[in-house]
C-alpha cells in the first residue's frame, strides 16, 4: 500500500474568481483557537495545502460516511477532490482544555456545498502544540435530508 505522506498533490483546485471565494472573516462563538479559526478560512478559501498544514504530520481527517484521511499531504489532495466549492459557516462551539495541553473542540454550524447545505458538526482534536491531530465531521440532518443528500450527489 502507498504512504499517503509521500504522494504529491495530485490537482491543483481550479482557478476561483473572487467571487467564489469566501473573505469573510471567520469568527466562531465560544472558540478562539488559531488554527481551528484557520482550518475554517483556508477550507473557504479553497487553499487546501494550507488547511492541510495546520494537521500534525499524522493528523487525520475523518469526513462523514468515509475512511478516515491520515497526514498532510493525503489530506490536501483529498480536501482538492471532495471539497471544490465547500463554504463552511461554522457558528458556535467550546473547547474542552486537559492537563497535558491537548484540546478537544465540538463546533456546530452549516456547510453549503455545491449540491445542497447541510447541517454539520465539526470534533476537534488539537496536540499540545496547537496542531490539529484530527478532525471528524458529522452531519446533524434527518434521514429525508441525508437521503435527498445522496441523490443530489450521486
Amino acid at each position: 500500500m502507498t504512504n499517503p505522506n509521500q504522494l504529491t498533490l495530485a490537482q491543483k483546485p481550479p482557478t476561483l474568481s473572487p467571487n467564489n471565494i469566501q473573505t469573510r472573516q471567520i469568527s466562531i462563538a465560544g472558540i478562539d483557537e488559531p488554527n481551528v479559526i484557520a482550518y475554517f478560512q483556508t477550507l473557504a478559501n479553497q487553499d487546501f495545502e494550507a488547511t492541510a498544514s495546520l494537521f500534525a504530520p499524522d493528523g487525520e481527517l475523518c469526513p462523514p460516511f468515509e475512511d478516515g484521511v491520515v497526514g498532510k499531504v493525503a489530506i490536501a489532495n483529498y480536501l482538492a477532490q471532495e471539497a471544490i466549492g465547500i463554504k463552511p459557516n461554522p457558528k458556535e462551539g467550546f473547547a474542552e482544555y486537559f492537563a497535558d495541553g491537548t484540546v478537544h473542540l465540538k463546533i456546530t454550524g452549516r456547510v453549503e456545498l455545491p449540491w445542497c447545505a447541510v447541517n454539520v458538526a465539526w470534533r476537534f482534536a488539537l496536540d499540545r502544540n496547537r496542531q490539529i491531530t484530527c478532525v471528524a465531521i458529522d452531519l446533524l440532518a434527518t434521514m429525508q435530508e441525508l437521503l435527498k443528500f445522496r441523490n443530489n450527489r450521486g
